[in-house]
């Protein structure tokens, strides 16, 4: 069995704008549960960022001291997917997982994410909705089905068999990533970060996770949003690497 040493070699990004009690407990679960692994927590917020998400941050760096960092997120590299940039220059350890702070991304997850990169010769360990029980009721149904849809048209155009490419719950090796010139600055940034490694032929893994409707913040992933994945699902495609 591969085994690779992850202690002290894993940086969490977490974006948060708004969030508060739901940011504080996936800081105390990842910790409680991985601490041995975790070498810094990096929290990216934007200048609209609220005072109570602000005063949350305060008192994790508190309860955690060096573990916990917050970083502004620089005007030139705007939206969601500028954030995500700026936080990957950032890390300085040999792997590092994304997550959101509206309690969408299970902090639990965490430790599966760790356990099964450390443990096999994937590059990359991706979580899947699709390969969990059914998650339609959190979702909607219209918006379950256009996933559904979307998720099968690009493994044909990808020639992939994942199930799940639009969700950014990875953990990802910071070196291969770095060198990649990710540019989506967008929400769809998520799926570049998977459909590049596929082109890349990095072995990818996928693990389920139960996918929880956010109940804190408000979403930016609008509808308009959403429709430039389709943008980016072909633009990725035709890339030159």
């Amino acid at each position: 069995m591969i085994n690779k040493n992850l202690q002290n070699q894993v940086t969490i990004i977490i974006l948060a704008t708004d969030e508060e009690t739901i940011l504080e407990n996936t800081v105390k679960v990842i910790l409680d549960e991985n601490k041995e692994y975790i070498c810094e927590i990096c929290i990216i917020t934007p200048d609209r960022v609220s005072k109570g998400c602000l005063d949350t941050i305060k008192k994790i760096k508190f309860l955690f001291g060096s573990k916990i960092s917050h970083q502004y997120q620089p005007s030139e590299y705007p939206g969601y997917g500028g954030a995500s940039i700026y936080g990957i220059s950032l890390v300085k350890t040999d792997y590092f997982i994304f997550l959101d702070a509206d309690g969408e991304t299970d902090p639990f997850e965490v430790k599966n994410l760790i356990y099964n990169l450390e443990n096999t010769s994937n590059d990359i360990i991706s979580c899947s909705r699709w390969l969990s029980s059914n998650w339609v009721n959190q979702y909607g149904v219209i918006n379950y089905i256009l996933n559904w849809i979307f998720q099968k048209f690009t493994s044909l155009l990808y020639f992939s068999n994942l199930t799940d490419y639009t969700v950014g719950y990875r953990i990802y090796p910071t070196r291969t990533m770095k060198e990649m010139n990710l540019k989506n600055l967008n929400q769809s940034f998520s799926l570049e970060t998977i459909l590049i490694p596929i082109r890349k032929g990095l072995k990818i893994k996928e693990i389920p996770y139960k996918f929880i409707k956010r109940t804190e913040g408000q979403s930016e992933n609008t509808i308009i949003n959403k429709l430039k994945y389709i943008k980016t699902l072909f633009e990725c495609r035709f890339r030159k690497l």
